[in-house]
């Protein structure tokens, strides 16, 4: 049974490219070849590791075992579930989620705006840490929160020698030269550099903005793909080939949350694991500055993959044939995004993700016709 899916077709149509590349005579083929792409969502990534574990059980792998897929991507914190997928750290990944993240406060303020949550802090203290911030937010603060609690977790679990069984591309959004930009983790395993250099010849005419995220750029790249615009400073890398000069990256989600063009050119098997339901009626509360600026960035993505879908179908007949696979949450999932430290709402979107890639992959076939004024 199909289920109707609006949000994922949008984000799926979206990734035709506008100008195909035709493949070279010897050119490796993309068919029979499968992409597995983790979407961002902050906290939800609980969800997408609860749907992972299902699915190393369901493959009878374990640690050091690649999963089944020729390539992984992922944006945000899907970006840090790629990575463990692409190291085949399977069990690192479930202590994260299930135990290290919730004890940790991964969304900590910075000292100076402490007092405004902070209950029992004077009036005046209150007010003087939202003037500073008012005023920082024009001046000279480019984020709100603290950047020590991500590059602890990063430090601690991200290690660069791990062996990479999976290419693994992870998607960042470059705010200085304003434009969406792929990071490449390659493989190093002997099977896994196998797939890399089909992968390689596959995009070698491609015209995507991709460099290599060596041992040196790895952590930074992926906070730059979870760093979501003024709630954390975004994360300065220095250009491939002018190291003097810093780019400003943030999250990756801003201009492609479900990073699927690269996975289009390599493979016509797309798996996509989402943390949202196909189509909800939103009526969300927002309670403090972080719900609002996590609201209005979920709300952007939405309105991005609306139009993105109108164009690909104005575009017309694609010419990179897919077939398409999701694993998305019945309704909606626990938890506003940001409350990493609920153990609780963790481990109910654990279950569910679990739950729902035992039920196993969805497949689903596009509408004929798609009015222009649907909403998603």
């Amino acid at each position: 049974m199909k289920r109707k899916s609006f949000i994922g077709l949008a984000a799926l149509a979206a990734a035709f490219p506008p100008a195909p590349v035709k493949p070279q005579e010897n050119t490796p083929v993309r068919s029979g070849r499968k992409a597995l792409i983790l979407v961002g969502g902050a906290d939800r990534g609980a969800y997408e590791a609860g749907a992972i574990q299902a699915l190393t059980q369901v493959q009878g792998v374990g640690d050091g075992q690649p999963l089944g897929f020729d390539m992984v991507c992922g944006t945000s914190i899907g970006a840090l579930n790629g990575f463990m997928v692409a190291t085949a750290q399977y069990k690192t990944l479930q202590r994260l989620w299930r135990s290290v993240i919730p004890s940790r406060d991964v969304f900590r303020l910075k000292k100076q705006f402490n007092a405004i949550q902070e209950p029992e802090s004077g009036i005046l203290d209150r007010l003087a840490a939202a003037f500073t911030l008012s005023s920082g937010l024009v001046k000279n603060v480019t984020g709100i929160l603290d950047p020590a609690p991500v590059r602890e977790l990063l430090a601690e679990y991200v290690d660069p020698d791990a062996p990479s069984y999976l290419p693994f591309y992870i998607s960042t959004t470059n705010i200085t030269r304003q434009t969406h930009e792929l990071f490449v983790r390659r493989a190093t395993t002997a099977s896994g550099r196998a797939k890399q250099s089909v992968n390689d010849a596959l995009l070698a005419s491609s015209s995507e903005n991709m460099r290599i995220a060596d041992d040196l750029l790895l952590r930074n790249v992926l906070f730059a793909s979870a760093a979501i615009p003024v709630l954390f400073d975004p994360i300065l890398i220095p250009r491939e080939h002018d190291p003097q000069t810093l780019d400003a990256y943030v999250d990756g989600g801003v201009t492609q949350n479900v990073p699927l063009d690269v996975a289009l050119l390599c493979a016509d098997s797309l798996n996509v694991i989402l943390v949202s339901p196909a189509r909800v009626d939103v009526n969300e509360a927002y309670s403090s500055a972080l719900d609002i600026g996590l609201g209005t960035f979920y709300t952007m993505q939405a309105r991005i993959l609306a139009y993105q879908i109108r164009l690909a179908y104005a575009l017309g007949e694609a010419k990179l044939p897919f077939t398409a696979y999701e694993i998305r949450p019945a309704r909606e999932l626990p938890g506003g995004g940001a409350d990493f430290s609920n153990q609780a709402v963790r481990e109910t979107m654990w279950q569910l993700g679990f739950q729902d890639m035992v039920r196993g992959w969805v497949s689903f076939t596009p509408p004929a016709n798609l009015p222009f004024d649907s909403t998603f």
